[in-house]
């Protein structure tokens, strides 16, 4: 490190490097629930493991880990996965050691604009030997290249539509004196009704973030939504359309926003409810 950073003029690059890292894998295990401060190496193992069908989640930690006395605990989504079928003590950390040594590299090439070689040499001299993981770095770089695409951020309230087929026998249409009208049902009774659909994640923001997915642009959607199980049809929903839910925050202790859709006819009565979410992101 020492010869790098003085090919460098002492840049204080692995610094850096290691300040984003530990950043960015706090903001993982903030995300998970879990505190920076207190969190013990086997329970970030373990929580890791529970969100091994979270891609999204690790979208930005291919070369995030962190130490705990020496002992290396793996951000990378390739390490999770295969985590997933090890024991603790035969956990994998090979991906992201590779993805450190790229990226250390290329931080190093950035910055002095050498030959990649030489300082590729030199890293391996400090101990970051070049892994072997061809495959693996071809498909990284596939990767890659597909994330120079225009990234589009949504930002707005989610909603899930839950619509309420009323059936006309049931309810009727009155006419008040100035000619606005009503939506009557029999007071006090339980009519029945002929169908539910419920519509998850809808609204301007998601609508357009769904429809750029689609179109194949890069988006994320910021949003709040509640700790209940609309939520995580919402997540769930905006994730199978590769909508990065990175940025929603979810508010304890909280619904999330649900509209009743009472449909008569052709027509509709909305009942709307917009929840008091503390909108700020840090």
């Amino acid at each position: 490190m020492r010869q790098l950073e003085s090919m460098t003029r002492n840049q204080g690059i692995d610094v850096a490097y290691i300040g984003d890292i530990t950043a960015r894998a706090h903001d993982v295990m903030r995300q998970i629930g879990l505190s920076p401060a207190d969190t013990t190496e086997q329970e970030l193992y373990h929580a890791l493991e529970a969100q091994a069908d979270n891609g999204v989640l690790f979208s930005h930690t291919d070369d995030v880990g962190l130490s705990f006395g020496g002992r290396i605990i793996s951000f990378n989504y390739d390490d999770v996965k295969e985590n997933v079928t090890r024991p603790y003590d035969s956990r994998t950390v090979a991906h992201m050691r590779c993805q450190i040594q790229h990226g250390l590299t290329a931080r190093y090439v950035a910055a002095d604009g050498d030959d990649e070689g030489v300082i590729d040499e030199v890293v391996s001299e400090a101990g970051l030997d070049r892994c072997s993981l061809d495959e693996y770095h071809e498909k990284k770089l596939q990767v890659n290249t597909s994330d120079l695409r225009p990234y589009v951020l949504c930002v707005g309230d989610i909603f899930t539509d839950v619509f309420i087929k009323l059936l006309e026998s049931e309810a009727r249409i009155d006419t008040d004196a100035d000619g606005s009208k009503r939506l009557s049902v029999p007071f006090g009774s339980k009519p029945p009704y002929e169908r539910v659909d419920t519509v998850t994640s809808v609204g301007p923001s998601p609508n357009a973030g769904v429809s750029c997915a689609r179109l194949g642009l890069r988006v994320g959607m910021m949003s709040w939504l509640g700790t209940d199980k609309v939520a995580d049809d919402s997540i769930s929903y905006l994730t199978s359309e590769q909508v990065d839910v990175t940025p929603v925050v979810k508010q304890p202790d909280t619904p999330s926003n649900t509209y009743y859709v009472l449909r008569y006819g052709a027509d509709r009565t909305i009942l709307v409810k917009n929840e008091a979410y503390d909108y700020r992101w840090i």
